[in-house]
């Protein structure tokens, strides 16, 4: 029986690994049943002919089939091998694994059981009305309640004080977390409250505040200044250019309202804008040409619908 390495998928059950074995171990049998034919003996173990020509051939050409049996399973192209070795520790590996799993899975289901029970009783300790206590570490004790400790058991107050004094002491000695170390660009960024804004928006108020910060930063007259009046200086230039955007805008939007406001020829200048007439009132004060004109134009329904008006 052969095996081939390109069959296995690295994801085989512990069973399907344990029946591999088997495999392996029976091939490992009928390799140890030629070696003793190879010897001089049968399977069933008596002596066989003496062949020197056969055997002289034998031993001039070595058996790579049996070479490969005793080193593992042998791939397709007969390069490759995997050794037993490693089958059995993946073998173990998986066993292991199954073991851990099946004790989660027993243990996922006793803690389930346990976290109902504890429902349940706290559930029952609600209704007589006493109230769950809690874990000793997220238990304080509050200074009224040691003054009432205190005169209730005096010796007893004293000494529960003074090793909350204690604990107190040496909590305050433990080291602390270093402060992490300070951005003074962030710092300076977040005293001024125009360019925090810009930067949380990230609009194009942001980008012009980071163009004319780069300006400044190449001038001389500003290079050398701190961060704070530099910052200063650009959102002042920021709501100028704003400004001066609006200002344009507007003067825009004026110069276009009064193009729409002057004639359109020479001709007319001076003419007044006249009442425009509804159909009600053409249809009442036009002649016969009139009416044929107005009604060449209309459907059956619009012409219905003008009708109609006179009726009210």
């Amino acid at each position: 029986m052969s095996f081939e390495l390109d069959e296995l998928t690295g994801n085989e059950s512990p069973e399907e690994i344990e029946a591999l074995l088997d495999r392996i171990e029976a091939d490992e049998l009928e390799i140890d049943n030629d070696a003793d034919v190879s010897n001089g003996q049968s399977a069933t173990g008596k002596p066989t002919a003496d062949n020197s020509e056969g055997s002289a051939a034998s031993q001039d050409e070595p058996d790579t089939s049996e070479t490969t049996a005793l080193q593992g399973i042998a791939a397709k192209d007969g390069e490759h091998i995997i050794p037993f070795d490693v089958l059995e520790r993946q073998r173990e590996t998986n066993k292991q694994l199954q073991q851990q799993l099946d004790e989660f899975k027993s243990r996922e289901s006793q803690w389930s059981d346990d976290q109902r029970l504890l429902e349940l009783r706290n559930q029952q300790l609600e209704s007589l009305g006493v109230a769950p206590a809690d874990l000793p570490e997220n238990f304080n004790v509050t200074e009224e309640q040691l003054n009432e400790l205190a005169e209730d058991y005096p010796e007893i107050g004293k000494m529960i004080r003074h090793l909350y004094a204690r604990v107190d002491q040496f909590e305050s000695r433990q080291p602390h977390e270093p402060a992490s170390p300070s951005n003074p660009l962030a710092d300076a960024i977040a005293e001024n409250s125009d360019l925090r804004a810009w930067q949380q928006e990230g609009g194009a108020q942001w980008n012009k505040a980071l163009d004319i910060d780069d300006e400044l930063r190449a001038d001389p007259n500003w290079s050398q200044r701190p961060l704070n009046e530099r910052f200063a200086e650009v959102a002042r230039r920021v709501k100028d250019q704003k400004q001066s955007e609006v200002k344009a805008q507007q003067e825009t939007a004026e110069a276009q309202d009064l193009s729409d406001d002057l004639p359109a020829s020479p001709s007319e200048v001076g003419q007044t804008t006249t009442h425009q007439l509804s159909p009600k009132d053409r249809l009442a004060t036009a002649d016969e040409t009139d009416i044929q004109s107005m009604f060449s134009g209309m459907t059956d329904a619009q012409i219905e619908a003008l009708l109609s008006e006179f009726d009210t």
